[in-house]
């Protein structure tokens, strides 16, 4: 026995006394060691927990919904917006997340199975051509999509995650010569109706279609007019993005910046208004009486407002943003100063209104419906991290953020918070260390919010024959219950773990200020039995607590700067050590049962993004 003690404790000291050399010869940081002992926080054991819940609510889900053999979803399928396909990959549009987080590999490959499914069934009934679809608006598109674009963070080396996007971004960018989306003289997208058929300058309303009443788009406006580019379009940047992500080739970067800068022109040249129509000449307004508020789901559409467009212009921009388009976070802080100059005085203060027409802004919201608004001062407050961003947050956000600790976090929005949004402001007062509370009460609320899509996928009578795609995000499971069963539960993780939001359920990418990896089974995520805290985002640190639940085994990991290691992480500080890093990314020894709250002195946006795994070579 003190013989084996006595040869691990020298064979400690050789690597110990090698590591630096090593280390130093091999021009690579000393890893971080940690090793003071904690014992298990309660968001820790909660988080691990919580991964772990998640794919069991996959299981439940796939196995209510979901053929297994083929992976196609029991429906009766219908072609277009209402109930189409973007309907049935709705229900799954952040389940790459848990993977990504570092839930099990079973969370990954049962995705694959449903995203596999869903080409061919839709395929087969010719709404996709090359595997995507054949000419549709990006409110749907995204909604549709957006799972697949979590994809290249989940596993970059994936050829058929690769060849897609690089394929579907090529309808866009001009790449592809059969395809024409894009119109490079006036840098616009043709018609808000545009896919792997090009732009389709022609429509009638049943090609919109409705399940339940086929005279809908008949009455609330005229769904016809369909050339033209809207701000919707800026969500096809996602896929430019992260073709650019995956591959480095400059030339889906150069498009981003292009589409989005234009724009970004335009808006300026309207005040920091954006606006809602650019005809097939470049001309804003054109072919709507020179109105720049009009078009379809435009300022003063029926089916718009910023409720509507905001989703484009919110994704786009960040996209443009990650991606170095100077002006970027600009434009989106003219917008929101226009919202918030033209709010509208009631009784109970304030409150935004979400429309513009003839008569100026319009069509004030309650509070609960904020959120549509609020998300985009969080854009802008995490983007730049500035006092004054900070301060218009506040100003903007109803309740303030000590109002909402009673209340469970989810019941704080609209449309978003089926989705997790809309409550950033509460996760602020968190990191500014006002609400200690806070991690323990939305993660509670992640398991409250798992029972609640449990119970109502066991009450749903559909069946098959009956069903239609976006039945299980319709479900309650009581009357009083705001929201439908649909996704993942992965707000609070992303939130708190990664120091990130959610990302846009309508084809958002990942924003956030870390990210992890396993360097011994080679995949993204925290490792098994690790849980980390993100406690502070600061101009110039970050502070996050890892800690080791498991007390018998070490556990290495890497922690990364950035989602796609666009920050510089200059020196972290653990205790009273301090390790020299120099690079987007250092290793972290957590010992068994061991953690610590590290400070991460980085630079933000420092370096070029990429979706490359820590310990890949640039392509």
């Amino acid at each position: 026995m003190l013989a084996r003690v006595g040869a691990s404790m020298r064979a400690r000291v050789l690597l110990l006394t090698v590591l630096p050399l090593f280390a130093a010869a091999a021009a690579e940081p000393v890893p971080v060691r940690i090793g003071r002992p904690m014992a298990p926080p309660a968001w820790g054991l909660m988080q691990r927990a919580l991964l772990e819940e998640n794919v069991r609510l996959m299981r439940a889900f796939l196995a209510k919904y979901v053929n297994p053999a083929s992976g196609y979803l029991e429906v009766v399928e219908h072609w277009g917006g209402a109930d189409g396909p973007d309907d049935a990959m709705e229900n799954f549009y952040n389940w790459p997340m848990v993977y990504i987080l570092g839930g099990p590999r079973e969370s990954l490959e049962l995705f694959r199975l449903v995203w596999e499914g869903h080409l061919r069934q839709y395929s087969a009934l010719k709404m996709f051509h090359r595997e995507f679809i054949t000419s549709f608006d990006w409110e749907h598109n995204g909604e549709g999509y957006a799972a697949f674009l979590l994809m290249p963070l989940a596993d970059p080396d994936d050829a058929r995650t690769r060849d897609r996007m690089v394929r579907f971004a090529n309808f866009y960018t001009g790449r592809d010569s059969s395809v024409d989306n894009f119109d490079p003289k006036h840098k616009i997208i043709r018609s808000i109706l545009n896919g792997s058929r090009g732009a389709k300058l022609e429509a009638t309303p049943e090609y919109w279609g409705d399940r339940e009443d086929r005279d809908y788009f008949r009455r609330s406006g005229d769904w016809t007019r369909v050339a033209g580019d809207v701000p919707m379009n800026l969500i096809a940047t996602s896929l430019a993005a992260n073709a650019f992500l995956l591959t480095g080739d400059r030339h889906y970067r150069d498009w981003v910046h292009e589409y989005a800068g234009a724009w970004r022109d335009r808006a300026a040249a309207n005040g920091g208004w954006m606006p809602s129509i650019v005809g097939l000449n470049g001309v804003v307004g054109e072919g709507w009486d020179g109105k720049w508020y009009g078009g379809l789901m435009g300022w003063n559409w029926t089916f718009g407002g910023w409720g509507i467009l905001g989703r484009g212009v919110r994704i786009g921009f960040k996209n443009a943003a990650l991606l170095g388009m100077p002006g970027s976070i600009e434009t989106l802080r003219a917008q929101a100063g226009r919202l918030l100059e033209v709010r509208e005085r009631t009784d109970k203060g304030p409150v935004f209104r979400l429309k513009y027409g003839e008569q100026g802004p319009y069509a004030p919201i309650g509070p609960e419906q904020d959120s549509e608004v609020e998300g985009l001062f969080a854009d802008i407050y995490f983007f730049s991290l500035d006092r004054g961003d900070l301060e218009r947050f506040r100003e903007a956000a109803q309740p303030a953020p000590e109002a909402r600790r009673a209340q469970p976090v989810w019941r704080y929005e609209y449309e978003a918070g089926r989705f997790e949004g809309g409550n950033e402001i509460a996760w602020v007062d968190f990191l500014k260390g006002r609400d200690p509370a806070y991690a323990e009460r939305a993660l509670s609320d992640a398991f409250r919010r798992i029972r609640f899509h449990i119970e109502a996928i066991r009450q749903d009578p559909s069946t098959p024959d009956t069903r239609l795609a976006d039945t299980p995000h319709q479900l309650r499971a009581s009357k009083e219950a705001p929201l439908g069963a649909i996704g993942a539960v992965t707000g609070a993780l992303v939130n708190l773990m990664l120091g990130g939001a959610q990302p846009l359920w309508c084809g958002g990418l990942l924003h956030s200020e870390l990210r992890y990896f396993d360097p011994e089974r080679r995949r993204p995520g925290l490792p098994e039995d690790v849980a980390a805290l993100v406690t502070a985002i600061e101009p110039d640190y970050i502070k996050v607590i890892l800690v080791n639940l498991d007390q018998t085994a070490p556990r290495e990991l890497i922690v990364q700067a950035g989602a796609y290691g666009e920050h510089e992480c200059d020196r972290v500080r653990a205790g009273a050590a301090e390790f020299a890093v120099s690079r987007h990314w250092f290793a972290v020894h957590l010992e068994a049962g061991a953690g610590d709250e590290l400070t991460i002195y980085r630079r933000r946006f420092a370096r070029t993004p990429s979706a490359r795994l820590p310990w890949q070579a640039a392509p």
